[in-house]
């Protein structure tokens, strides 16, 4: 079927010297089986994440309980994670590069286990080897937060890129709710480790699942490229051919010279690059590694007696938002949810902070009232904020940004500007962990969460203003739409195709 005479092929493209794109017609014989297991294998390392994340909010006071470390090493406990997490992204792009994402994704294995058995092992006042385990637990946190959804997109179809890339942050929500459900019921800190030590072991079951086709088609491996897919798309050789031609083109255009500094004055170099720190950076600024870090103490502080369960239902909420976001991503695409759920995570803020206020002017005005313990009329609007906070969070900002920093930088510029860009989110994170309870003191609960509210505004702009739309597009389209210059609101289709009408589901030629 000749589709020439109505749909016009070329958006100027061909006069400028590159290949118009012809869209991918899958046939609908195929499969997406053996795709959604890769990832869900894939997803063991933001089991991981999660779990190490989270891991702190239980075990320190277990700790401090026993005498394993003093409430002075708390902090540094803390946010020590942050800092490995910052040495393993940047790394992970290199060795992604060298390595392949397979490898690399198994290689998590090694600082994952190997932080968990120095904290396994630490016995009275071992406060340095529980610092040195955590580092390197936040190592496989870093590797895992770049390599992780790179392997996801790489291997997804732009039709269900979305609700695969949303499994890194489900999964790493679910990490969360586990241990702050163990948490709740296990008296000891050590199990807790141990339970923590199996995740990592279960990536080495990704030995059984496939490189990507982009990994192998940029050393000319065309023949593993082609296995890939067929395995992947539940298909055969040649309705594979395509997909194989397309990204052989796209790595012909971006990389047919090495990347210099003149460059980075390009727009397809650094408008991804901006776009992908920004996103990245604003996802922790927002507070949340210091809700998640310390959600027990900030319950307490809220006057909510059992902080610790407090945490699971804040788990729970997590993971269920989480999931509605998998669904909405293709749907609603990346760019509303997160406007609308950045806008929301204003608005709590606000009133959390507006909460704190009341408490305080409550204990000055009354000095028989504790100053841990708020008036019980307040209590609601301090579970009310938390809770809606986390499921706003968790509806737009949780997960898109690792999908979209995945999505936007283009091959040529992966291995360095994923890494950059992973490292921007990890520098925040440390930041806002380490400063937070200094904040706190220093400013006031309230000022401290009005200035995550500031931040928060911030990005809700930003994303309006300069984030263009990538749902239902192949990370071909994304690239040759930087290449364009970007100019307009969002990744459109060079073309866009009707379903073809063959009997036979060929492809359009």
């Amino acid at each position: 079927m000749n589709t020439s005479s109505s749909i016009n092929w070329n958006d100027g493209s061909e006069e400028s010297g590159r290949p118009a794109y012809r869209p991918i017609i899958r046939s609908p014989k195929s499969s997406n089986r053996n795709l959604f297991l890769a990832v869900l294998v894939s997803t063991m390392a933001s089991f991981s994440f999660g779990y190490t994340m989270g891991f702190t909010s239980p075990a320190l006071p277990l700790m401090v309980a026993d005498g394993t470390i003093n409430e002075s090493n708390e902090s540094i406990i803390g946010s020590i994670m942050m800092i490995g997490c910052l040495v393993g992204a940047l790394i992970t792009g290199e060795l992604a590069e060298r390595l392949g994402r397979k490898a690399t994704i198994m290689c998590l294995t090694l600082p994952y286990a190997g932080g968990w058995v120095m904290i396994l092992t630490a016995t009275s006042q071992s406060a340095p080897l529980i610092i040195a385990g955590r580092f390197f637990t936040g190592v496989g946190v870093g590797m895992s937060s770049l390599v992780v959804p790179m392997y996801i997109s790489e291997i997804s179809v732009p039709s269900y890129r979305g609700l695969l890339g949303s499994m890194f942050q489900i999964t790493i929500t679910v990490g969360i709710l586990i241990v702050y459900s163990m948490g709740c019921i296990i008296t000891e800190w050590r199990i807790l480790v141990l339970i923590g030590m199996v995740f990592p072991v279960l990536l080495l079951f990704m030995m059984f699942m496939p490189e990507t086709a982009h990994w192998y088609l940029k050393y000319d491996r065309r023949a593993e490229a082609t296995k890939t897919l067929i395995w992947l798309r539940g298909t055969d050789r040649e309705a594979v051919a395509d997909e194989i031609s397309e990204i052989e083109d796209n790595l012909d255009r971006g990389h047919s010279e090495s990347l210099t500094f003149g460059d980075f004055k390009k727009p397809f170099v650094y408008k991804p690059i901006i776009l992908s720190c920004f996103i990245l950076s604003f996802q922790q600024l927002s507070g949340i590694g210091a809700v998640i870090t310390y959600s027990v103490e900030i319950f307490q502080s809220a006057g909510i007696e059992n902080g610790a369960l407090a945490s699971v239902y804040l788990g729970v909420i997590q993971v269920v938002a989480t999931l509605i976001m998998g669904g909405l991503m293709d749907r609603a695409g990346r760019k509303v949810l997160l406007v609308v759920s950045g806008v929301g995570m204003v608005i709590t803020d606000v009133t959390f902070g507006a909460y704190f206020a009341i408490k305080d002017s409550q204990s000055h005005a009354d000095t028989s009232l504790s100053t841990v313990a708020p008036p019980p009329t307040y209590h609601w609007l301090a579970l009310s904020s938390m809770l809606l906070y986390i499921t706003l969070f968790s509806l737009g900002w949780g997960g898109t940004p690792w999908l979209l920093a995945s999505e936007l930088l283009p091959q040529k510029i992966k291995r360095f500007a994923g890494s950059l860009a992973t490292a921007c989110n990890w520098l925040s994170a440390f930041i806002v962990t380490l400063e937070f309870k200094n904040m706190s003191d220093s400013l006031g609960e309230d000022v401290t969460f009005w200035i995550f509210a500031g931040i928060t505004f911030l990005s809700v702009l930003f994303v309006t203003c300069f984030l263009p739309e990538t749902k239902g597009k192949s990370l071909e389209e994304i690239e040759e739409y930087f290449a364009r210059g970007g100019r307009n609101s969002s990744v459109r289709n060079v073309v866009e195709v009707p379903p073809p009408l063959e009997t036979d589901y060929g492809l359009v030629s």
